[in-house]
């Protein structure tokens, strides 16, 4: 689990959709602050995909039932 003096970008290492290290220079990961939350801009100059990670404190879920 992250520290609160740990930042985000520690976190954001690996491409979500090839797999690629984001430590390369020809990528972009940048963290910005929106309220109180931490969010992670990625863009992978491999596969071209880009996203946004945020950090969440809970997340509530509706419990499916099984067939």
């Amino acid at each position: 689990m992250r520290t609160q003096t740990q930042p985000l970008l520690d976190w954001v290492r690996f491409c979500p959709h090839c797999g690629g290290s984001l430590e390369d220079p020809r990528n972009l990961v940048n963290e910005f602050s929106l309220a109180d939350s931490s969010i992670c801009f990625w863009w992978c100059s491999s596969c071209g995909a880009k996203g946004e990670i945020a950090e969440i404190e809970r997340v509530t879920a509706p419990e499916l039932v099984d067939r």
